[in-house]
Parts: structure tokens; C-alpha cells; sequence
């Protein structure tokens, strides 16, 4: 007797199991920057009343930001202990509830002997009327948070790492008004965290393990 193919056309659910197993594998050999992994910045709190008016701050605001650098990402000296990163992705802030559409131009880690934290810099559109002058490169507007240490390690690689932040400030408004250098700030912290983003090759091995799951639970 002679069967017709298009009828008795069965699928064996092993080799197709197999088939994306081995689909997984490739897209995890395949991914770029396999290898590199990311660290997320959250943060937000509110200003206190002698804050500064300017596009991010003012007297009893909220603020929020959020953004995503290599881990170990490069920095270089900006002078002065300054350890300085462009690598940034992700990047996002809000002032009362509101994006505030200004990119950032590069983030400031510092070590404790200049207390902590580090600085979100700004140099296109924005400006700060308490302090006059609006941002540029020869002027940088600055997101100010003062704390423990941020990193290990140092020139020319840096490992990101959780840290506590005590008070923010914005172009360091708290010092010109003490006249001296002041780590009190002009805003607080509700809360600051520093996560790991899960690297392409971390997702594709989690891929991986389900898909082996699945080939398991479907054995006879």
C-alpha cells in the first residue's frame, strides 16, 4: 500500500527541540559584546528649599534619573581626581513628574577624599537662573551627588559597584552658598540603587537552559 506523504507527515518533537537548542547556541556565539557587562543607575528624591532654579531643580521638587554604563567601563582624567566616562545609554530624567529632554554629556565618578558619588554633566540646552548662566561646554551644568565611592580600581578601567548616596545638589549651589565647599547639597535622596543589566550571552544561556527544560518535559 502506498501512503500518501502529505497525510502521514509526522513531527518528531526531539529534533525540534533540538533545532532550537541549537539556534540558541549560535545567537549566544554570535552576540556582540558578549562579553562586557552593564550597571544601571536609579535614583530619585526631592529638592529642599534653597535649591537652585534651573531646568532640573527648584525649591520642593522631585527629581528622578535613570541611566546604564559598561561594567568596568573606561574613564579618563579630567583633573583633579576627576575619573570621566562618556559611555552613556539608557539616559533619562524628570523633574516633577516630567522628562526633562536634555542628553547628557558624560558622567564624573569621584573618589571619597572629594566626597564620593559622582556629577551628571550637561553642555546642550538648559540653563540656571539662580546661578546666571546657561549650559555649554565652557560652562557645564552639573546633577551633583555626593556620597560613598561608586567604583574600585582606577586610570584607565573602572568596576562600577553599589554605593549609599547622602545628598544631591545641583551646580553646587550648597557651596556657593556656604562659600566653601559644601557636601550637604540642596536636595535629598529617597533612594539610589545600582543593578546589574543581564549581558546578551547571560540571556542567551538563560535561553538555553529553558529550552533544555522544555526538551526534558516532553521526553516519554
Amino acid at each position: 500500500m502506498t501512503m500518501n506523504p502529505t497525510t502521514s507527515k509526522t513531527t518528531n518533537p526531539h529534533l525540534r527541540v533540538t533545532a532550537l537548542v541549537l539556534l540558541a547556541i549560535a545567537l549566544l556565539f554570535t552576540t556582540p559584546n558578549a562579553v562586557a557587562g552593564e550597571a544601571q543607575f536609579s535614583a530619585s528624591g526631592s529638592w529642599g528649599p534653597n535649591a537652585p532654579v534651573t531646568d532640573w531643580s527648584a525649591p520642593g521638587g522631585t527629581w528622578a534619573f535613570s541611566f546604564v554604563l559598561p561594567n568596568p567601563t573606561t574613564v579618563f582624567d579630567g583633573g583633579m581626581n576627576d575619573l570621566v566616562t562618556t559611555s552613556i545609554a539608557s539616559y533619562s530624567y524628570s523633574f516633577n513628574g516630567s522628562p526633562v529632554n536634555i542628553p547628557a554629556a558624560d558622567v564624573i565618578f569621584f573618589p571619597l577624599a572629594d566626597a564620593g558619588g559622582f556629577e551628571i554633566d550637561f553642555i546642550a540646552g538648559g540653563s540656571d537662573t539662580t546661578n546666571g548662566f546657561a549650559c555649554s561646554p565652557s560652562m557645564p551644568c552639573s546633577f551633583d551627588v555626593f556620597g560613598d565611592q561608586f567604583y574600585t580600581g582606577g586610570l584607565p578601567l573602572i568596576t562600577l559597584q553599589p554605593a549609599a548616596a547622602t545628598a544631591v545638589d545641583f551646580n553646587y549651589t550648597a557651596s556657593i552658598i556656604a562659600g566653601g565647599f559644601d557636601p550637604s547639597g540642596t536636595g535629598s535622596v529617597s533612594s539610589l540603587t545600582v543593578s546589574s543589566v543581564p549581558e546578551p550571552a547571560t540571556l542567551s544561556l538563560l535561553a538555553v537552559g529553558a529550552l533544555g527544560t522544555i526538551a526534558r518535559r516532553r521526553k516519554p
